[in-house]
């Protein structure tokens, strides 16, 4: 995998690459190669779930509990306290119950309903979503399964600056939905993480190819390589990326 990052990297200095094997991705390449720089990771997880379903950053915290601290933002009370229950045993993991908005104080979201949840694929309980018509395009869900709930706010820069935090060495972000409006609004010039993980969802236009081409050119601009998979998207620094892998 080096030899074939470091060629892309210095093929063109800034640019997107499509591919289509997670092997080549592999994420948790990117992370210990980010822990192994500085013996330490910090991160971001807007969108945590329960911390363990489908969960990007679970088996790395596992594998390090003293040297990755993280902070872990999920507005559904009820998924919360399983996310708070299944981090009880990490004091460097701080759960927060609400959601990532660039303006509001409250917002409403939009969720499976706890009654259907059992009839409902496994994935239901994480389709919560800011965006009032993101249940179409969830598949097995009906308009009459989806309730409202009213969830608190805070940007990103309020929660890193509240809980003397510092800019996170990874970001990863799956709102279903919101990650376009989150992103957009990070000033990467003061807010600047090494690794950001991110969904575009193109194949279900949870993000149009017009709102990913802004953002690949917002990351480009700011020095960083943006690797597409089939659903997610991961932008690294080109400069720690050929750090590393030089």
């Amino acid at each position: 995998m080096k030899s074939i990052v470091r060629k892309m990297l210095r093929r063109s200095g800034y640019g997107v690459w499509r591919v289509n094997s997670y092997e080549f991705v592999n994420f948790y390449n990117f992370l210990y190669s980010i822990h192994n720089n500085s013996e330490r990771l910090s991160y971001l997880q807007i969108g945590a779930h329960d911390g363990i379903l489908v969960d990007p950053m679970y088996d790395f915290v596992l594998k390090h509990p003293y040297t990755v601290r993280g902070i872990l933002i999920e507005p559904i009370p009820s998924i919360f306290e399983k996310l708070k229950t299944n981090y009880s045993n990490f004091p460097d993991i701080v759960p927060l119950n609400l959601a990532i908005h660039n303006s509001k104080r409250s917002a409403t979201m939009y969720k499976v309903k706890e009654s259907v949840l059992p009839k409902k694929h496994k994935f239901a309980s994480g389709w919560a979503s800011l965006d009032s018509m993101h249940w179409k395009r969830m598949d097995g869900i009906v308009e009459s399964d989806i309730e409202e709930i009213v969830v608190n706010c805070m940007t990103i820069a309020e929660v890193l600056s509240n809980y003397e935090f510092g800019c996170p060495d990874v970001l990863v972000i799956d709102t279903e939905g919101y990650d376009y409006e989150i992103l957009q609004d990070i000033d990467l010039g003061t807010i600047r993480p090494i690794l950001i993980r991110f969904e575009h969802g193109l194949s279900t236009k949870t993000m149009s190819s017009n709102e990913l081409d802004q953002l690949i050119n917002k990351f480009n601009s700011h020095g960083y390589q943006v690797i597409l998979e089939q659903n997610d998207a991961t932008a690294l620094d080109t400069n720690f990326a050929l750090n590393i892998f030089s």
